[in-house]
């Protein structure tokens, strides 16, 4: 083989390793309950992923992040200053949120598993696009895995949403 081609590959994979983020943890709740399927991405970023049942996550980039964003329905977001490039077994707690009224359907933060279908209000059935306000009253139906609408039905309950869910496992 060349040496010079040698080389090139040695250089290049060093450079792409050290051009990597990781980050991986877990996601808890201020009473300690690990909260599944919430939103993990690096901030800045289309890259993301979200927590299993268990709150746990991993999340990789090529790419060198600074911050990595952590959300989910009705909790307060939280923003990560990550001080290395690689960091395992951290640990994130979420704040509840102290209101619910008028939050806009872009930012519920929903987990890719939820779909939201449609919202019943004052009797009269609204598709929801991005800027579209919860209410308290609305009637939310949603479609999506049994496990993530289960994770919603708090947020809805503590916002005074009636909920209806249908879901498949």
């Amino acid at each position: 083989m060349n040496p010079r081609l040698l080389i090139f590959f040695f250089f290049f994979g060093i450079i792409s390793v050290f051009a990597q983020t990781k980050v991986s943890g877990y996601v808890f709740d201020e009473n300690g309950q690990s909260v599944a399927f919430a939103n993990v991405i690096f901030k800045g970023s289309t890259e993301g992923t979200i927590t299993n049942e268990d709150g746990r996550f991993y999340l990789e980039s090529e790419n060198t992040w600074n911050t990595v964003i952590i959300s989910f329905l009705g909790y307060e977001m939280q923003e990560i200053t990550l001080d290395k490039k690689v960091n395992y077994d951290l640990k994130f707690v979420l704040k509840e949120e102290d209101t619910c009224t008028n939050t806009l359907v872009k930012d519920l933060s929903l987990p890719d598993t939820i779909n939201m279908v449609s919202i019943k209000r004052s009797g009269q059935i609204i598709i929801p696009k991005g800027h579209t306000r919860i209410e308290v009253g609305d009637v939310i139906t949603v479609y999506g895995r049994i496990k993530a609408i289960e994770g919603i039905k708090d947020f809805l309950n503590t916002c005074a949403l009636s909920n209806s869910t249908n879901g498949n496992s």
